[in-house]
This record gives structure tokens, sequence and C-alpha cells, in this order.
């Protein structure tokens, strides 16, 4: 073919073997039971709708199938006109790189492509974004009656179907318009073409006009024979039954003057029992798919109009609504007490769907269907910020971040091939860097810009900064291995991208003696310096650190799964590679919020029930949110003031009573670490603390919260991390720096809270999060960025904020390996001990789809089974939630599956209790339940190591 370094037939390849497939939901086993889920949520529009045309993202409604994206307007062609502006995440205008290097051949940056819009005289406007079914809905209200209409996207063709409805007595007369953008000299067409139709079973036999619009993303001055690939797009729609009058006007918005289209008028009947109401099939093609031929000259306009002319709009909303109910049944969560955090985890699955297409729709279209990038397929100008392109230093990855641990994996797989095609360019690069470093790096290493287009091009912005931009975009094919286990995917691509990435840090990193007759490898080079921030070239940037030893730990990992023989470079690089930054900070903890009391009531009997139960400052308590008010519950109730903390110094920490467990030490009783006398102990010493820095030397001053990245998004440190193995990689040091760098009012929320909730939480310990905090903190997030289209404000006004559904899974479930080197389950790490929460089929790395229920109330503990399904044979092992500080409860553990067997359980003892079987995928899901379940388990209220 000539048009590209990315052979379809590979990428085709590739995608057949990716096989992110969620697990199927199952009729046995847990089943939500709380709330409606995503039946009523949607977000809500009174009187106008604005926002587009923008450089980002606006607040209107969205829509999409992960390849064709709508966004609404009004006002475009008059004061009431209702607008869907449409676009896909193909049409990019890509010319010969002005470099004229041999890679990458293009540079490229998106483009508006056009829409539809239809118009009568209303007198007001409502509209409403349904998750639930993916719909958007609109209301007018016009003299004698309402409009109603209903907008459906086909899952997996690129097909929409708009429904009419109109509540008058008489007729109404509906302007539709078929509009595009004429700015930037580019090629564009529009009119109207006449089509027989003589199919009585679908339609009626009526002669039909469909109204199209096109066009050509690149400038007429570059020939369809070039080996640029050039995008062509088109639009067609056709009114079912038929067009009224006025077929093919020509007409320019009155508000937006380089949009121009063609205007026809449709008659809407009254609504009346047994006729079909109108409706408009609108098609989306271009030379992209599988389905027109794969070449510049291609124009996609016949195959647009075919399209719209001869499917049916019943198929379009029934394939619409299958997808929809097999969408929302892979995955769901339940938090009764959190409703705004349950509101945002639903619409970023749906934004997810929206913007990303399934690994199914890939295939099928040759696998040229580029991810979304900044501003998914919905952009409205031609001139969005930073092109809209895919920008490596977080933006294009985060937006993915939620998509394997919400069990979307399928979502993720357009994702991989930009990436990859860049292959060749960044081999190029890392040559490049190489030479201007004075060093000789291997021909396989690779390189990688800071911003990437499709097909093996790159962004009109070619710049780098960075040399860990191609680890950063490695982290999700990380994640791809670690979730799925796939090891066909791990060798075909995630390996190799590895071991090229390796390669340059073997080459580049600088390995000096430390003095004491070791050595060690800095990220540091007079000649070309890496960097922090963009254009801030640092000595040993803590990101650049984390990324290393993210991608070499990553690569060892696989080799060993795989059998293959990693560069023994890698294991010393891992062994002295130079440790993060630290310093040690005397200040004291940022303090914790304290509102005054204003609800002091809890369930009836709970003290009496909670033998253990202590007041405590850091709002454990659902139904208490001050210290005030915990203190005057406690003293109206004897049981409580039995049992205050380290009330006099004593060994067992317990003032009465054998069955007190022993909480504190006198010695942590004199540190003022806890409550005299149930009050927090004011004299309480400064303790020094260890934090992370930014970079070799740097100070707190000099560092920010990307100082966290050990934490998240690299997951170096997680909270299976031993104290010493790497140095200064110990969870309680990135407590400390996550706490210290992060405002959760102003941080950037795919970092911030997925860093504090990765750090876990530890109560006794002022440095660390409460997991109420980092609740706390994320309601304050969405009260002030959430939008009623469900993609919360960034400021670069994308996507990437749905990222933080991350952090909401992993409040609920993580996986993380610990000591042994093998993945544990922690079920409801960072959830408050007394609010309620449940999730069906959330996906944990090694490859298992839990689901759970956490009853919270008076007496929280798990409730009733937890289910398992695995993607590959293995050791299911569970941390043991049924277990208070040192005294680990007796349980019997009993495992149950669905082809009738039940594997042996094992309970191991001691202060970090586990509980493990072996599962295949053959014995489907499993239930794991306690034989008798202990009450009062207030699991997270205890010291985290």
């Amino acid at each position: 073919m000539g048009l590209l370094l990315w052979d379809p037939r590979r990428l085709a390849a590739m995608c057949a073997v990716i096989a992110f497939h969620a697990v199927p939901n199952t009729a046995s086993g847990y089943q939500p039971t709380c709330g409606d889920g995503v039946q009523k949520i949607y977000g809500e529009w009174q009187g106008s709708m604005s926002g587009a045309p923008n450089s980002k993202v606006g607040p209107g409604a969205v829509l999409g199938n992960g390849y064709v994206g709508i966004v609404m307007g009004t006002g475009l062609f008059a004061n009431t006109s209702v607008d869907y502006w449409i676009n896909t995440n193909a049409f990019w205008d890509c010319r010969p790189n002005p470099q004229n290097i041999t890679l990458p051949p293009a540079v490229c940056a998106r483009l508006a492509l056009g829409g539809f819009s239809f118009n009568v005289h209303a007198t007001s406007f409502a509209a409403k974004q349904y998750l639930s079914n993916g719909t958007l809905v609109t209301t007018q209200d016009i003299k004698g009656g309402q409009l109603r209409t209903i907008t459906r996207v086909h899952p997996s063709e690129n097909m929409i179907v708009t429904e009419f409805s109109w509540t008058g007595e008489a007729p109404l007369a509906v302007n539709f318009t078929s509009w595009t953008s004429n700015t930037g000299g580019r090629n564009y067409t529009y009119g109207v073409k006449k089509i027989p139709m003589t199919d009585a079973g679908k339609y009626r036999s009526f002669n039909s006009v469909s109204q199209f619009v096109s066009r050509f993303a690149t400038p007429p001055s570059m020939s369809p024979t070039s080996t640029v690939r050039s995008v062509r797009s088109a639009i067609a729609s056709t009114a079912i039954p038929v067009w009224e009058s006025g077929a093919g006007v020509s007409v320019t918005s009155s508000s937006e003057p380089n949009i121009v289209g063609v205007q026809s008028t449709m008659k809407v009947e009254p609504n009346k029992k047994g006729i079909q109401p109108p409706r408009i099939v609108t098609a989306v093609a271009d030379n992209l798919l599988a389905t027109v031929p794969n070449s510049n000259a291609t124009d996609p306009t016949p195959h647009a109009i075919s399209a719209a002319t001869s499917t049916s709009a019943d198929d379009i909303a029934a394939a619409a609504a299958s997808f929809w109910n097999t969408f929302w049944n892979q995955s769901s969560i339940c938090l009764p007490s959190q409703p705004e955090i349950e509101r945002f985890w639903y619409g970023a699955q749906y934004i997810m769907a929206c913007i990303s297409a399934t690994e199914e729709v890939l295939v099928k279209n040759n696998g040229l269907i580029p991810p979304s990038g900044l501003y998914g397929p919905f952009v409205t100008s031609d001139v969005p910020s930073w092109h809209g392109d895919f920008t490596l230093d977080y933006n294009q990855e985060a937006q993915y971040y939620g998509a394997y641990s919400s069990n979307k994996a399928t979502h993720a797989a357009p994702y991989f091939p930009p990436v990859e095609a860049w292959m060749n360019a960044a081999r190029m690069a890392a040559q490049t860097h190489a030479r201007a470093a004075n060093l000789s790096c291997p021909a396989h290493a690779l390189h990688y810009a800071c911003h990437l287009a499709p097909w093996g091009y790159q962004s009109e912005d070619q710049s780098t900064y960075m040399h860990w931009n191609g680890n950063f975009a490695a982290l999700l094919f990380i994640n791809a291995w670690e979730y799925t286990r796939n090891e066909t995917f791990a060798r075909e691509h995630a390996y190799p991208l590895l071991d090229g990435l390796n390669a340059w840090w073997g080459c580049f990193l600088h390995k000096q003696a430390d003095g004491n007759g070791g050595y060690v490898y800095h990220d540091t080079n007079t000649l070309d310096p890496d960097e922090e921030h963009e254009n801030q070239k640092v000595p040993d940037p803590i990101i650049g650190i984390a990324m290393i030893r993210r991608s070499m730990s990553a690569q060892i990992d696989m080799g060993n799964a795989l059998g293959l023989s990693v560069p023994p470079l890698y294991h010393d690089i891992l062994e002295h590679l130079v440790p993060y930054g630290t310093v040690d900070i005397t200040t004291p903890a940022p303090p914790r919020p304290s509102p005054a009391p204003t609800n002091c009531t809890v369930p009836a009997g709970l003290f009496q029930v909670q033998q253990n139960w202590r007041c405590r400052g850091d709002y454990d308590m659902q139904h208490a949110d001050s210290l005030a008010c915990c203190q005057s519950m406690c003293a109206a109730d004897p049981n409580c003031a039995k049992f205050t903390w380290c009330p006099s110094k004593n060994v067992s920490g317990c003032d009465v009573g054998a069955s007190c467990w022993k909480y504190r030490t006198d010695a942590m009783c004199a540190a003022g670490q806890g409550f005299v006398a149930g009050a927090r102990n004011a004299t309480a010493p400064t303790h020094a603390r260890t934090v992370w820095v930014a970079y070799a030397n740097a100070s707190v001053v000099r560092s920010d919260m990307f100082a966290v990245y050990p934490l998240w998004p690299t997951e170096t440190v997680t909270l299976g991390s031993a104290t010493s193995n790497p140095p200064n990689a110990d969870l309680r040091i990135g407590r400390a720096t996550s706490r210290l760098y992060t405002n959760f009012a102003k941080t950037r929320p795919v970092l911030g809270f997925s860093a504090a909730v990765r750090a876990g939480v530890n109560t006794t310990d002022p440095w660390s999060w409460t997991s109420n905090e980092i609740i706390d903190g994320l309601n304050a997030f969405l009260g002030q960025s959430q939008r009623e289209n469900f993609m919360p404000y960034a400021p670069g006004g994308g996507t990437e904020n749905i990222g933080v559904a991350a952090a909401v899974n992993d409040m609920l479930v993580q996986s993380y390996k610990d000591g042994t080197g093998s993945y544990l389950v922690h079920l409801f790490p960072v959830w408050p001990a007394l609010s309620p929460a449940s999730f069906h089929q959330l996906l944990c790395k090694g490859g298992y789809v839990i689901s759970a229920s956490w009853t919270g109330g008076v007496t929280p503990t798990i409730a009733g089974n937890v289910t398992v399904s695995v993607l590959a044979d293995t050791t299911v092992r569970f941390k043991n939630v049924w277990a208070v500080d040192d005294h680990p409860l007796a349980l019997a553990f009993n495992v149950h599956c669905a082809d009738g067997s039940s594997p042996a359980v094992t309970h191991q003892g001691g202060s970090n209790s586990v509980i493990y079987y072996t599962q295949s995928v053959a014995q489907g899901p499993c239930m794991l339940s306690a034989a008798t379940l202990p009450s009062g388990l207030f699991h997270q209220w205890l010291p985290v190591p």
C-alpha cells in the first residue's frame, strides 16, 4: 500500500491477540443489592447549551461509540437550533515532516469535521444525557405542543439515529441542516443526492434525498499519491420517511461564518398510535474503515450516503441498547454514603466507552482506528489546544488509568498501536540523543518524543523534553500484562517495547563509584540532561528514576513468566540504581480539618456493641464528623468511657477488661500518639519525617506533587512494599510525601488522588491520610469540577480526569505483590469502616475479577461471599481483613466454585494473616466465605506498616 510505516495487516494481527475481554456477567455469585446503579444517572441542561466550537472539550452533552463522537450545542444556525457536532478519532490533518527527515514522515493535528442541526421556533430547550442506555434526549416547547428527540449511536457501525416526536395537533416543520467547516483552505463539499428506495419491508416505497457533507483533512496542495496518509470523511443524513421540501438549500451559520452546509425541511406528524415517528439516519464514513478502500484518493461520500439510506433505524437503536446493557453488566459499584463519587465513577465509564473503541471494532477496521487524544472524538475546532495530540507525559495515559481496574480492558486496545507504530522513529531518536550525549547505544534502543499522532506520525508539536516519555507510554503496556496475564500480548508487544526502552537507559545511565567500594547508576548527563518538568533540566529526576525502576522490573517479571532471558545489565541497574532523593523535615504534619459538630447521632447501642471502640480525632466515624462530636458521645456512654485510649500508660493500653486488645504501648502513649483521657495530647512532640524530593539534592521548596511518582503512576511503592528494599522506596516515606505536597483542592486529580490511595491510610500517624480525608477531598474536587457531561474539568480541557476512577477502584480493592513476590488481594483497603460499599467484577492485578461487599454500620465486616473469577490458572491470595491488630481471628474459610469443586483453603496466621487457594479458569466463578463472621472489625484503624 505504501501509506504507512504501521502495516495494517500486522496491526490487525496484533489486535487479534490482545484479547482483553471483560469477564462475562454471571448469574451465580455476587449481585449488587444497593441503589439503582447507573439506571438513574443523567446529565441535565436547561435553556441552552454552550461550549462549541471549542479549542478543548466544552460542557455540552456528549455521545459516542469510541470512534465517532457527538458534542451537543445550541444556536449555530438560529437562536433555537440544536446542534450535533460530529467528529471521529481519525480526523487528523497530516502532512510531510517539514524537518525533511526520514522518520517520522509526517506531522499531524486534529481538525473539526462537521455535524447536523435542527431548528424550530421553540420557546424553551432542555436536554438530558442518559448513561444507562447511551441516549441524548431533547425537549423543546413550541406553540401548540412539545418536540422531543432521542439520539443514539450504533456501537460498532458509525451510524446515528435521531427520532422525533411531536405532541401538537398539526404537522410541524423542522429545518434540518448538514454542515462542515471550511477553514484552513482544506477541500470540503456539501449537497444532496436523490436515492431511490424500494425496500417496502423497511421504509415503504419512496424516493429519498440524502444530505451530505464531506471534508478532506489535508490541504489540496498535497497530492493523493503522497505516501503520507490523508483522511477524508463524510457525513450523510436521510430522513425517514422523506424530506418535505427545500432539499439542497445552501446555508451559512449565523454565528460561525466558516460553518457551511445544506438544509432541508422535514415534516413531523403529530404523535398517533400505530404510526412510526419520523427519524433521521446519519452515517459517518472515512477512508480508514474496512468497508471503504484504504486510499488517499478515496472519496467516502458515496459510502456514507449508501449507509444512511440502507440501514434500519430500528437496527441502530437495538444495537445501541444491547451494547450498553452488556457494558454496564461488566462491572459496577455501589456507594450508598457517597452518591457523588458513585455518580462520577459511572460517568467515567460512560466517557471511556464514548472515546475509545473496543478491541472488536479495532480489529474489524484493520487496527487503523486511533485512540482518544487529548479531546477524544469531541474536537470542534480547527485549532484545538496542543493540536489535540497524544501527549505522553501523562495526559494521554491518564484517561486510560481506570480501564483495567474497572474491567473495561477491551476499551484500552486502541491505545497501543500508535506507541508501537512510533518505534522506528524512536530508534532513530535514540541514536540522535546518543550522539548528543556522546554515547554509543544499541540499535534497538528507543527514545520517544513527548507528542505523538497516529500511524507512526508525530504531532505538529515536535518537542521531546524528558528522556522518559516512552517509559510513561509503556505503563499501560505493563498494566495490560499485570491485570490480564496475557502472555501473547506480553511476548509480542509489551516485552519488545520495554526491551528497547531499557536498552536506552542501559547506555544512558552514568555508572559512578559511591565512595564505599560500590557504584551507583545515575540519570545524569551534562551534554543531554534529563528533565523533571518540561524544560527543567535536573540530575536524577525522581520521575525518571521511578520510570526506570518500573520498566526494568516489569521486563524482568515478563521475562521470568515467558522464559525469556533478560540482559543481566538490567538486574544490575535495579540493584544499584540511585535511590529516590529525600530530605528530612521537622515541621509539623499538615493539619487535619476540624469541622464544627453537625451530626452527633449514631446508631443505637454503637458503643455497647463495640467493646474496642476508641474516640478518635481522625473522623473514622461516619456519623460523627468532628472530635468534639465524638467526645460528647463518648462521655454520654458508660461503655465508651471505660475504654479511653492510653488512659494511664499501662502496658495493655486498656484500663479494664481482658477482652481489650493491645492497641498501643507505653512508649507510644508517652509520645503522644493517640488520646489521653479521650482528648488529643496537645503537647505531642514534633517528629522528623523523611519525604521524597523532585531530584537529587532538591529541597521541599524546589519540589512539588510530582515527587509522588513512586506511588503513582509508576507503582514502584505499594501497600506490599518492604521498608528497606530498595533504599528510600519506603511506604512510610510515600505517605508523608503525598500528604506534604498534595492539596486536594488544587491537585492534579489523576495524580493526587491515586497516589494518596496507593499510599494507604494510617489513622495513628499524623503524616498519613485517613480514608475520610481522601473522600472529602474527592467530593470537594467533584463539587467544583464535575460537569453535567461527566467529564470533570481539567486545566487542559480534556478527558484525562476520568482516570480518577482508578483511585475509586483502589479504595475498594487493590492487588499488589508482597514479600513473597506473589499478588495479594486487599479488600476495601482505603474505605471508611462505617460506610457500606460493594463492587461487582472489578479487575485486579494477577488476573482476578473480584466482587465483594462491606456492611459498614454498627458491625462492619465483609458481607457474605467474595466472588472470584480468574483469567489464568493461579493461586488466589487474600489479605485477611477478618483480623484485628496482631490477633487474627480463627475462622474457617470455604470456597465453592461454579463447577461444583471446593478448593482447599490455607490460612496463614500472624500479624499479616493471608488466606489462599488455587483456582483455574475452568472452575468458573468461585465464592469465598468465612464460616463464622466476627462483628466490629474496624480493619483500617489498625496500624499499617
